[in-house]
């Protein structure tokens, strides 16, 4: 039986702004060439495949000179851009958002109002984001959860907890042990998940890629099968014939 998926999909709308944020700016030859090339700051780094695999896929952009600064931390606006992306959201009133410290002409204020539309974030409280301020392992966990539907009880079978476990926040428990259970994510040396520290760039692509399986951004039809979860951010799209061992977002 054939499966036409065509959820949370509106046509793409490219938005061309001067803003100074990596993973918000897109670089004028860039944008001529429409190639993205991969530059020094990848090469060796340990997740280098799957930022050149996001790089190809127009899920990750540079700042101009081909610099992707991996190690660097990412910030909660930034975070949310990548999201907004790997879902392609339907896009939303700059307006429609609820937090007090995100201005309608920032760059980052579709995104937001995208991801909050869609259910995936609840701010800081006090009507507040904080975009501009770095996001901690343990919310970027709260979000995916949220995002990929995994805020049920943790899968049997669950690895060793955290050394830290104690420190993760009562609010992101749930969301860290789900991730873990299903091995989407993985703890730092000694075994610590560090829910506090800030992710770093790499960290933040390579624990949405676990989470996120295959991504189909083409239409057309496919007909083999997935051994995770997989996302269709287009139109279009119909899957065929075929099983999936996670879920189709």
């Amino acid at each position: 039986m054939a499966k036409t998926i065509n959820q949370r999909l509106l046509p793409i709308v490219i938005v061309m702004s001067m803003i100074a944020s990596l993973w918000g700016q897109v670089a004028a030859s860039a944008a001529a060439s429409g190639e993205a090339s991969v530059q020094s700051d990848l090469s060796g780094h340990w997740a280098e495949d799957t930022m050149a695999k996001w790089v190809e896929n127009g899920l990750l952009i540079g700042d101009g000179a081909g610099q992707y600064r991996p190690n660097d931390v990412i910030s909660r606006a930034e975070f949310a851009a990548l999201v907004d992306r790997v879902f392609n959201l339907p896009l939303q009133a700059a307006e429609v958002n609820p937090f007090a410290d995100v201005k309608s002409n920032s760059w980052y204020a579709g995104a937001i109002a995208n991801v909050y539309a869609g259910g995936m974030i609840q701010g800081t409280g006090k009507d507040k984001f904080e975009p501009e301020a770095a996001i901690t392992r343990q919310d970027v966990a709260v979000i995916l959860a949220r995002a990929f539907e995994l805020q049920d009880a943790p899968s049997t079978g669950a690895g060793a907890a955290f050394s830290d476990a104690a420190s993760i926040s009562a609010y992101a428990s749930a969301a860290v042990a789900s991730l873990q259970s299903r091995q989407y994510i993985r703890g730092r040396s000694g075994n610590r998940f560090a829910p506090q520290e800030h992710i770093t760039r790499a960290e933040a692509v390579q624990m949405i890629d676990n989470v996120m399986g295959s991504l189909i951004r083409n239409e057309g039809t496919y007909e083999r099968d997935y051994a995770g979860n997989v996302v269709v951010n287009t139109a279009g799209v119909e899957l065929k014939n075929l099983v999936i061992a996670g879920c189709v977002c």
